[in-house]
């Protein structure tokens, strides 16, 4: 039974459930996953009432301390100031029928060359001009050697201060020789 501060900071969200874990289980994790970037259940994410921009994200936790601290966060209805790189997938390149391979991200997203600033209170990383990014990723074991193409979608926002300017996606298909 939910905690009543729970089911009162829950009544101020309008909320949208999918269910993975059915007979359709396959499928909806595919749309999960590529929603959320995460095939962890249950996830949670709250958008920003003006553009659907990602205010708070959290998994499962034991503790109603954690969870209502994820939804007071998102009541602020501030995004949040981050880059994240997804995976998508991973492609064969071989001339044979393609097919994609899912793929599991081991890594955060790092960069170098930002600069400590404070974000609604809380420390985060401002980089103005290049910077280079980076975040490793784990390929399934059983990949049989071949040229594939690797997609990733690259998600940001331009921030002026504390307020949102625009967002960003940019695609890429990446080129990768496993031998």
């Amino acid at each position: 039974m939910l905690q009543p501060d729970v089911v009162e900071l829950l009544r101020q969200f309008e909320r949208l459930e999918i269910f993975t874990d059915n007979k359709l289980e396959g499928e909806y994790k595919k749309v999960q996953k590529e929603i959320t970037g995460y095939n962890a259940q249950p996830t949670f994410i709250i958008l920003d009432s003006k553009h659907q921009r990602e205010v708070a994200r959290s998994s499962f936790t034991n503790s109603a301390e954690a969870f209502k601290d994820f939804l007071r966060k998102g009541l602020t209805d501030q995004p949040v100031f981050q880059s994240r790189l997804k995976f998508s997938k991973l492609v064969p390149l071989d001339g044979q029928m393609s097919h994609p391979i899912e793929i599991d991200e081991a890594g955060t997203l790092t960069a170098s060359a930002g600069t400590k600033t404070m974000y609604l209170g809380e420390e985060a990383m401002a980089y103005t001009g290049a910077f280079e990014a980076a975040q490793d990723i784990q390929l399934p074991g059983e990949l049989e050697p071949g040229k594939y193409a690797l997609d990733a979608t690259l998600e940001t926002s331009v921030y002026v201060g504390e307020e949102w300017h625009a967002a960003y996606k940019l695609r890429t298909r990446m080129p990768i020789t496993i031998e």
